[in-house]
């Protein structure tokens, strides 16, 4: 401190603002924005299977946030793998038995007839319904695609989800 001629001060100016700010609690609204937000959003209706972090946390890329169960989407695709499976064994099948007949191979009709019979053994209907299953399974679990903040996450462990239900966000404040 110094010594003045008024008396003495045991601090010095800066010192007492020091003291004055550490001693008192700051306030301070800020918004930060993020570069990258992900809506977890429901894509059917469900249960929640796990969910593996909570709000506030930091998710790295690539990482399980929540999982919904999807005991029915993976009994739907190995259905549909069967019903695959037997559509491409009939079809393979079918073309054996015609082509055995050398009428269609020696009248340059070939072509024509593969693909008729394509559609006739459901092929192309058995493989649509694959990637559909395919998907409705993805559906079933949310990956972090990037490195992110978790937040307003609204659902836990055996919680049911309705189709279009925000089930959190995930902000990337990096």
């Amino acid at each position: 401190g110094s010594k003045g001629a008024t008396g003495s001060l045991p601090f010095s100016a800066y010192e007492i603002a020091t003291l004055d700010v550490h001693a008192s609690a700051i306030r301070a609204n800020a918004m930060v924005k993020s570069r990258n937000t992900y809506q977890i959003v429901a894509q059917q209706n469900a249960i929640v299977k796990d969910n593996f972090f909570s709000a506030g946390a930091t998710v790295a890329q690539g990482a399980l946030i929540l999982s919904l169960d999807n005991t029915k989407e993976l009994l739907a695709l190995q259905k549909v793998k069967v019903r695959l499976k037997q559509a491409h064994i009939k079809y393979e099948e079918m073309l054996l038995t015609l082509k055995d007949s050398s009428f269609y191979v020696s009248n340059g009709n070939w072509h024509e007839v593969k693909e008729r019979t394509l559609y006739k053994m459901d092929l192309p209907q058995a493989k649509v319904e694959y990637r559909q299953a395919q998907l409705a399974l993805s559906q079933t679990k949310f990956y972090a695609p990037f490195t992110g903040v978790l937040a307003n996450v609204w659902k836990g462990k055996g919680e049911a989800v309705q189709l279009g239900e925000s089930l959190g966000f995930l902000y990337d404040m990096y």
